[in-house]
């Protein structure tokens, strides 16, 4: 109860949650389906490992470069523009015919994880100096709860629905956590 006081008094710690919530389901439910996915396009098992370190080249060569930009011109629009990447990377995801699709789909994937040292620089931001570590410990607790419902959904609505359905929930969760970081 202390906790849900605590939170109610900080409205940002809320919409930070909300945001954070909203992104532990996208990211899990798409790393649960993600290889099985492409797979079943007919991506060979050894080019998978080629696409997620493609996504790991975008996140590497870009995050210094956001990181400083973001000190000049301020968190928001980054953090908007984090939650846009992911929507177009769903996108491609969910129309994906060939792997061409989703290299730029896990490009765009990478360069929206450069994005989170920003995101934990708002977070430090938006709290008061003696709360910095428990509102991370909130916000990490909501991430992997949220998460934990879209890790053991995501292989279920896969095998029932589909991947086209895990990925519209994706882009449904990702468009919310857009709308969340642009009003608040």
């Amino acid at each position: 109860m202390i906790v849900l006081e605590r939170i109610s008094k900080q409205k940002q710690i809320f919409y930070l949650s909300l945001a954070t919530a909203l992104r532990g389901i996208r990211d899990n439910i798409r790393s649960v389906v993600w290889q099985p996915f492409a797979l079943s396009l007919g991506v060979p098992l050894r080019d998978i490992g080629a696409l997620e370190s493609l996504m790991d080249l975008a996140k590497i060569i870009i995050q210094p470069i956001l990181g400083a930009a973001s000190d000049v011109y301020g968190r928001k629009p980054f953090l908007i523009l984090r939650d846009l990447l992911v929507v177009f990377a769903g996108l491609f995801f969910l129309f994906a015919q060939s792997w061409l699709y989703l290299a730029t789909g896990m490009i765009l994937i990478g360069f929206s994880v450069a994005l989170v040292p920003i995101w934990h620089s708002l977070v430090a931001e938006s709290s008061k100096n003696d709360q910095i570590g428990w509102s991370f410990s909130i916000l990490g607790s909501v991430y992997m709860a949220v998460g934990l419902i879209g890790t053991t959904s995501a292989g279920w609505l896969a095998e029932h629905f589909g991947y086209r359905y895990v990925y519209t929930i994706f882009v449904i969760a990702s468009l919310f956590s857009l709308l969340v970081t642009y009003l608040r």
